[in-house]
């Protein structure tokens, strides 16, 4: 008998698969006169395979009913598809010092599983090069590395997340790590903590970027579009935008030079100009990297350099300006201190003040017509009292290069009557 097969590519997790079984066949008796030979559920795959009986059955599955109700109790839609996404990812311990190509990587799977061909495996980002997209064909493959998740690659184990849910976060707050990020996802899941090996997240703090990867079993995670931490709301992205960093960019007439140039025409997704700095976000990765390899050209006669757009790492030794806070994370705050002062880590109470930035964003919030409330000054006087209370903290400051050390005293309260004089 010919391989009649239907596949359920999302079915509930939280239902044991004989069970869940049971339910599929009598489903599609009861409500749709169907009987099948098997059905087999593999809820660490989150899928279902459904071996028909006749060819006109599987057709009448996937191209007329397409999707039905599961149970009139539960409310779940199941839904019947002739293929499968069975692509899965590799995520490499830290314990391995050196990083790995995608080939090597593809090739100490094959010895690991004990394939027939090596399969096609890529890095997901180069901000995270211990993570890998495998590409399966045979569902029989994939559900060897389900069952065997790990194995050893030199001194490292490495983890295959099948059918995962891979998501990335952009421009986080500072204060993030890998720790705040799982509580951050337990509190949004409404669960009072997660397991490290429940879902992998990786931070990378020289870029304030977040990988996330999530198993079919936290299906309520793949649902949610945004993160909430620190009281920002951030979107999931399903890839990492790539910007570079261009300098000195003095006006407009330069920006759309460079923007004709050819290593940047038709290939750019937004920009920027900050100051005399440029930020393009480029729409392909391979035009990313390009930019980088040549590091740097010219218009008219004036060198340009190029350089990969990451969030400061060093906020202490970084005066605030347009680029790191005035046109950039301070429009993304709320004018209330109260909401930032608890973190102490915010970069805004560690950059260095710099008065002449401050004037001319003051200047420029003044030159614009405002009726009624005026966000823009009511933050730029938010940023004075957060950076002073940060200078406070430190107990020091910098004025010309020369640092000032603060001598803080405790206010004294000294009690007095009717019958005492103050003294003279």
């Amino acid at each position: 008998m010919a391989d009649i097969t239907v596949y359920i590519p999302d079915i509930p997790v939280d239902v044991d698969d004989e069970e869940l079984e049971e339910q599929i066949k009598t489903r599609l008796k009861t409500a749709h006169r169907l009987d099948v030979q098997s059905v087999q559920c593999y809820s660490t795959l989150g899928v279902a395979v459904i071996n028909m009986l006749h060819e006109d059955d599987k057709h009448y599955l996937i191209t007329e009913l397409e999707t039905t109700v599961l149970s009139k109790n539960s409310g779940t839609n199941i839904t019947f598809v002739e293929e499968l996404e069975l692509d899965s990812y590799i995520v490499i311990g830290s314990e391995l010092k050196k990083a790995l190509s995608a080939d090597e990587v593809a090739q100490r799977y094959a010895n690991a599983y004990k394939t027939s061909k090596t399969r096609r495996c890529e890095i997901v980002s180069d901000q995270f090069p211990n993570v890998f997209r495998i590409y399966y064909k045979q569902l029989a493959e994939l559900i060897q590395a389900a069952t065997t998740p790990d194995f050893k690659v030199d001194a490292a184990f490495a983890t295959v997340y099948p059918r995962a849910d891979c998501c990335f976060f952009e421009d986080l707050p500072t204060s993030t790590n890998n720790e705040k990020l799982m509580s951050a996802i337990a509190v949004q899941l409404g669960e009072p903590s997660l397991h490290k090996t429940s879902l992998y997240t990786r931070y990378n703090k020289q870029t304030g970027n977040a990988i996330v990867i999530a198993p079919k079993s936290l299906r309520k995670w793949a649902k949610e579009a945004t993160l909430k931490i620190d009281e920002h709301s951030i979107s999931k992205k399903h890839k990492l935008s790539y910007r570079v960093l261009i300098s000195p960019v003095q006006n407009d007439d330069e920006v759309e030079k460079i923007l004709r140039n050819k290593l940047f025409y038709n290939r750019v997704a937004s920009h920027k100009r900050v100051n005399d700095k440029l930020i393009i976000e480029l729409n392909d990765i391979n035009h990313f990297h390009e930019c980088l390899d040549i590091g740097g050209f010219g218009i008219d006669g004036k060198a340009l350099t190029v350089k990969p757009h990451t969030r400061v790492s060093d906020p202490d030794s970084c005066e605030l300006d347009a680029l790191n806070w005035y046109d950039t994370d301070m429009l993304d705050i709320k004018p209330d201190i109260t909401t930032i002062i608890n973190d102490h880590q915010h970069p805004i109470f560690r950059f260095k003040w710099n008065a002449q930035n401050f004037l001319e964003q003051m200047n420029k919030a003044a030159a614009i017509p405002v009726k009624g409330y005026d966000l823009a000054r009511h933050l730029l006087r938010v940023t004075v009292m957060l950076n002073t209370i940060g200078t406070l903290r430190k107990k020091q400051y910098t004025v010309d290069d020369t640092l000032v050390k603060l001598k803080l005293e405790r206010i004294q309260t000294i009690g007095y009557n009717h019958l005492q004089t103050l003294p003279s």
